[in-house]
């Protein structure tokens, strides 16, 4: 299922947007015309004024960093995020989760941040505190000023992360679940397109 919806105006502060599914029937029968709507929130820095509608598709040059809360990113859907490093980037995170409070996947390109120099580095952060830290796997692709792709796709057992230049970095699904709502992007990047389908 595509997830796709357009936001208007130059700064992003609150993208509302909405998915349908199709409601099953008696025995998983499919009952034509009927849908199930969910509504989510993506909440980005920016100017407070916006005229948005049910985006999950979003592109704004102007995102520096989102939190995207009660959304579905479920076992078998592909994530795309394209962004530009800041020039003077140090590092930048993208994280998917639960909730706010833990995160089942953490990946942080490291162009010279927390002693490391043009490193990925993957971890996990649960019940207050970090787990075991991957590093190093699928290369270093990013250059600071210069947009990237990142694609991520996950089982019950493990992410799938595919970069720019499509090395691929396998990080374990330490929570095991089948479906994230919350999902962030901080640091020195700026996002371009975000995308669930």
């Amino acid at each position: 299922m595509e997830q796709k919806g357009e936001c208007h105006g130059a700064g992003l502060n609150t993208i509302k947007y909405t998915r349908e599914e199709d409601v099953a029937g008696e025995r998983g029968q499919h009952q034509t015309g009927q849908k199930r709507h969910f509504v989510g929130v993506l909440r980005l820095p920016g100017t407070v004024n916006q005229t948005c509608s049910s985006p999950a598709t979003t592109s704004a040059a102007t995102m520096s960093g989102m939190v995207v809360k009660n959304m579905s990113f479920k076992a078998g859907q592909t994530m795309t995020i394209i962004g530009k490093p800041k020039p003077d980037a140090t590092n930048f995170a993208i994280n998917v989760g639960p909730n706010d409070k833990d995160v089942t996947m953490h990946i942080n390109p490291r162009f010279n941040a927390h002693g490391d120099e043009n490193t990925v580095v993957c971890n996990s952060y649960q019940e207050g505190k970090w787990c075991e830290e991957h590093r190093g796997e699928g290369g270093f692709p990013f250059q600071q000023g210069e947009e990237f792709k990142i694609t991520i796709g996950f089982t019950p057992d493990q992410f799938q992360i595919t970069l720019s230049d499509g090395s691929q970095i396998l990080f374990p699904n330490r929570m095991g679940a089948e479906k994230y709502s919350f999902i962030s992007i901080d640091g020195d990047v700026r996002i371009t397109s975000f995308e669930i389908k």
